[in-house]
């Protein structure tokens, strides 16, 4: 099981390099790894694809998570 930080530490990237990669501020990029701001699915299957991992792998931190209303 991977945080999404260790995920992409573990993939070599940096926040500026995901953020550039998927259109979105590092901020953003930030807020998903600290559980601050919702991870949708397809941006979760994304991540996923990006870091070389399966999506059941990733720990949502904060208990947010695509599904939370």
């Amino acid at each position: 099981m991977f945080s999404l930080k260790a995920a992409r530490v573990n993939a070599g990237y940096t926040l500026s390099n995901v953020a550039q990669r998927l259109g979105v501020s590092k901020s953003t990029v930030s807020r998903w790894e600290h559980g601050e701001t919702r991870l949708r699915d397809p941006v979760k299957q994304e991540l996923c694809s990006l870091y070389g991992i399966e999506p059941e792998n990733i720990q949502i931190i904060g208990g947010i998570n695509q599904n939370d209303e």
